[in-house]
């Protein structure tokens, strides 16, 4: 059994002017691993986002960037201008918040980026 076999909804962020736009890209061969949780410190509680998406193809890793949003399956909402949070909130996004790459010279070559937000599993 693969751990390449789901597929997530891309929104891709590009700015023209004063118009935020949102392009949308389904990703399918990919990866999203769930771990929120919760932090005890000194300060209180802090809640940890820890959900990543791991996408394996090459022309895929170059797409997301940090702002963007991911949701967790194939979403129907098409590209779009204006808020992203406003449009997508009944589909639980995850906005990315940061990337590496691991560019191992095998089938294990895969880019890893963070998400912030709770997804519905």
């Amino acid at each position: 059994m693969s751990m390449w076999n789901q597929t997530a909804t891309l929104y891709h962020k590009t700015i023209d002017g004063d118009y935020t736009n949102w392009t949308r890209h389904v990703l399918y061969g990919v990866h999203i691993s769930y771990a929120d949780g919760q932090t005890i410190n000194a300060h209180g509680i802090t809640q940890q986002g820890g959900s990543k998406l791991m996408v394996r193809k090459k022309a895929d890793m170059l797409l997301p960037s940090s702002g963007d949003y991911i949701i967790s399956g194939e979403c129907d909402v098409e590209s779009f201008t204006g808020s992203a949070s406003k449009v997508l909130s009944d589909y639980a996004p995850m906005k990315i918040s940061g990337r590496k790459y691991y560019p191992y010279r095998s089938s294990l070559a895969h880019a890893s980026f963070t998400l912030e937000g709770k997804a519905w599993t």
